[in-house]
């Protein structure tokens, strides 16, 4: 679980399932879409590793900065 700041509303969710890439994006707050279309998925894993180079990895930080940010 990554951290970014900037983009705290963003509740895209990514997955590997051995060759197969899913994306869920959310849709009207409580629902999501979901696709396996797999230019879209390489261009949305791209995206994401960028996001997460300039996130802070949770699992990595202190104690302090995971309790600031589950509260």
């Amino acid at each position: 679980m990554y951290l970014n700041e900037i983009v705290l509303g963003d509740n895209t969710f990514m997955a590997e399932l051995g060759e197969t890439k899913i994306t869920y994006l959310n849709h009207s707050v409580m629902y999501f879409i979901g696709s396996t279309d797999q230019k879209f998925n390489e261009s949305m894993f791209k995206n994401l590793e960028n996001l997460m180079k300039r996130s802070t990895l949770i699992s990595g930080t202190g104690e302090k900065k995971r309790k600031a940010v589950f509260q």
